[in-house]
């Protein structure tokens, strides 16, 4: 190989680990530090100046980024970022559906015990912008947003108990975060994960008497359920 050949792979390797960190939502100085390297050696790396040259360090590389060495080598099949996610992507967003708050409310801290309840105009904002992600299909991103998204809407829903109208703003945005995830699931066909999202969403929707997200709940619900028999019978 030559010096130029060396060098052009170097920088494929570099875009990769550039490429992966981002979709890991890793910030360069985090990276750094799980890597127990310097924020100068990332730059390095990433901007091809400096290889990973010694296995070790390209194994500790793709372990960090929850990744094969041969992804950031090249020597495996690429998987396209904005076309599918991988089972690291999906195992985060089953962790935020199958929550112990998703599960029972006996797990979800008091109203008293949250000290920064959610701004609900922010969160509706967060559920406006996980659609749009989702209507642009980009899966990656999405794997970034939606866990999150989970996570802050089941603490709002926490924080504003009882029948008030904010009550009832917290469920409905926790309900659409549970369907729009549920829609994302069954377009990576993780159906069993998709019923499950669309059926929390849907008690959720009850509970605020909003007749129209009873309806959207409803039709994901039931194409949850049809996705899962289909792929039955195709197994």
């Amino acid at each position: 190989m030559s010096s130029d050949d060396a060098s052009e792979r170097q920088r494929e390797i570099g875009r990769r680990v550039a490429q992966w960190r981002a979709r890991r939502g890793l910030t360069r100085r985090r990276f750094a530090e799980l890597c127990e390297r310097s924020l100068s050696w990332v730059d390095k790396v990433e901007s091809g100046e400096r290889g990973l040259l010694r296995l070790p360090m390209l194994e500790r590389v793709a372990e960090v980024l929850h990744v094969s060495v041969g992804d950031l080598t090249g020597t495996t099949e690429v998987r396209q970022a904005g076309h599918c996610l991988d089972l690291f992507e999906i195992s985060a967003i089953r962790s935020a559906v199958q929550s112990y708050q998703a599960i029972s409310r006996v797990f979800v801290p008091s109203a008293a015990e949250i000290t920064e309840p959610p701004n609900l105009d922010r969160l509706t904002q967060q559920v406006t912008y996980a659609y749009t992600v989702f209507q642009n299909a980009h899966w990656p991103l999405l794997s970034q947003t939606l866990p999150r998204l989970l996570t802050t809407a089941q603490t709002a829903v926490a924080a504003y108990p009882g029948a008030d109208d904010q009550a009832r703003r917290a469920r409905s945005l926790l309900s659409q975060a549970y369907q729009v995830t549920a829609s994302t699931l069954c377009k990576l066909r993780e159906f069993d994960l998709a019923w499950l999202a669309a059926e929390r969403g849907f008690v959720l929707a009850e509970e605020t008497g909003d007749s129209l997200l009873i309806s959207d709940a409803a039709r994901r619900v039931a194409t949850g359920l049809m996705e899962m028999k289909l792929g039955f019978k195709r197994s």
